[in-house]
């Protein structure tokens, strides 16, 4: 499956064939930890024992990021590095967006 698929699934919310209700406003510190879950999930990878013990103790999405930035586990850099890239591109279309309607008269005129 490709990554623009897989970003796909991510934003519908397949995680484990279970359709949430995740969708683009959970792009923040919930965003991300759903993003771990679903790779984790779909990898079917148990995180490591220290890990798992740093998400009981402090703010998860936190743990992923400075794990992810330290390169201490894979599935955080993974997790980080696709919700960067879906965040980049959902800002990249709003941006489309907002420069189509700002461009002046024409079908996507603003009210």
């Amino acid at each position: 499956m490709s990554e623009s698929r897989d970003n796909l699934f991510v934003l519908a919310g397949d995680i484990g064939g279970t359709k949430t209700n995740m969708g683009l406003f959970s792009m923040s510190g919930a965003g991300l930890l759903n993003i771990y879950n679903w790779l984790v999930a779909r990898e079917k990878q148990d995180p490591p024992d220290w890990l798992k013990e740093m998400f009981k103790n402090m703010d998860p999405a936190r743990v992923i990021s400075e794990t992810a930035l330290a390169n201490k586990d894979p599935g955080c850099v993974k997790a980080l590095d696709r919700f960067v890239s879906i965040f980049g591109a959902v800002a990249g279309n709003v941006a489309a967006v907002i420069k189509t309607w700002s461009s002046g008269p024409g079908f996507f005129t603003p009210f």
